[in-house]
């Protein structure tokens, strides 16, 4: 179909998420959480703590990267503003703390921002045991 893949970033990278403007890639690179401008490569100077998952918003005008985070005891959900024209990262806002989203392993957000899902899993006893799905919204 005339369709190219091109490298964005070199090294062993996980868990892409491209940005609902098609302009910018979260992803999971070597040692670091990396935001990567897919035109040219460019890697954006960024401080995006332990993450596993990124999922991107859009709400009220403003773009927003979400990301599924570890911390001391679990994980916590995190939503940090960014500015695509200038491909800025801002502080990171929890969303939800480690010890609701504790052993989350998955992350879907609304494309609006109004609503996310997650679920987590344990193991004991060589079994893995898994939560059921749960959902949530901001507060208005």
């Amino acid at each position: 179909d005339g369709r190219e893949a091109t490298p964005v970033a070199a090294g062993a990278n996980l868990v892409p998420e491209t940005s609902p403007d098609g302009r910018y890639v979260a992803f999971r690179g070597p040692g670091r959480q990396r935001i990567a401008r897919i035109a040219d490569g460019a890697l954006l100077d960024t401080d995006l703590a332990a993450t596993d998952r990124y999922r991107w918003s859009v709400e009220n005008g403003r773009t927003y990267l979400w990301s599924l985070g570890f911390v001391d005891g679990g994980t916590e959900i995190r939503r940090y503003p960014f500015d695509p024209q200038r491909g800025a990262l801002g502080a990171a806002e929890i969303v939800l703390g480690a010890d609701a989203a504790q052993n989350a392993e998955s992350l879907g957000v609304a494309r609006d921002g109004s609503a996310f899902t997650f679920a987590s899993s344990s193991s004991s006893a060589g079994r893995r045991n898994c939560t059921p799905l749960l959902v949530a919204s901001l507060p208005a």
